[in-house]
């Protein structure tokens, strides 16, 4: 399955493909705010925190997001999860996230410009699309914060 994205953002954008529509919103400007609905349906919302872990709501559940997505790796750019009795390990590598299922790749989001950004996923990862769109969202988020940092030092 392959989505697009409208807009170059974790914060809004919409991811379009398949037959179905992530709508991803935020609100706020110093605490953030972000709710997921798969076609107009709500499945996700984040609370973004600077200082503490930020909080996931997701299946009725609330997360805080160092707690299930948590750091692997040696140099920070792996978080795991499980769900459904499988292991879950999401990779960042410049303008590339993964996601691997028990070490299986499933998913891919190569980020160019606006347009020209891709989410590749496998076919038997449709059934958890949700909490997919959800965690990549993070990731998302963590790779600009962490690529905006490195950046901001380099320039130092």
């Amino acid at each position: 399955m392959e989505f697009t994205f409208t807009h170059n953002s974790p914060y809004n954008t919409q991811i379009l493909g398949a037959g179905v529509v992530y709508d991803v919103q935020s609100r706020g400007l110093t605490s953030k705010h972000t709710t997921i609905h798969r076609d107009g349906t709500p499945v996700a919302e984040i609370d973004w925190h600077s200082w503490s872990s930020s909080v996931l709501r997701m299946g009725g559940e609330i997360y805080k997001v160092n707690d299930f997505l948590r750091r692997s790796g040696f140099l920070g750019n792996k978080r795991k999860f499980q769900l459904q009795g499988h292991s879950y390990t999401w990779k960042t590598f410049g303008n590339l996230i993964t996601l691997e299922r028990d070490s299986a790749p499933i998913a891919e989001l190569t980020r160019r410009t606006l347009r020209d950004s891709k989410l590749h996923v496998a076919e038997d990862a449709s059934s958890i699309m949700d909490p997919l769109v959800a965690t990549l969202i993070i990731m998302w988020r963590l790779q600009r914060r962490k690529n905006g940092s490195a950046a901001a030092a380099a320039g130092a």
